[in-house]
């Protein structure tokens, strides 16, 4: 990957002077993603290492998002 690495639905990213690589999210989180720990903005120290860590992002909210769709069964 290159410095003008993008992923879906995040800001390019872009690297600081110490260094790291960061991204934000495009989109709000909804609470119950938030309460999943899902993160509005990552960075890492590589950009493969920010690609993994924005993919685990992703699916941690799509499971959050998943969750909340569940009907809760008495």
């Amino acid at each position: 990957m290159t410095e003008t690495a993008e992923f879906p639905g995040w800001t390019p990213v872009w690297r600081t002077t110490t260094g790291r690589w960061w991204t934000t999210r495009r989109a709000e989180l909804t609470r119950a993603q938030r309460d999943a720990g899902c993160a509005v903005t990552v960075s890492a120290d590589s950009v493969e290492a920010l690609q993994e860590l924005v993919s685990l992002h992703d699916a941690l909210a799509a499971r959050a998002a998943e969750l909340v769709a569940v009907p809760i069964r008495a």
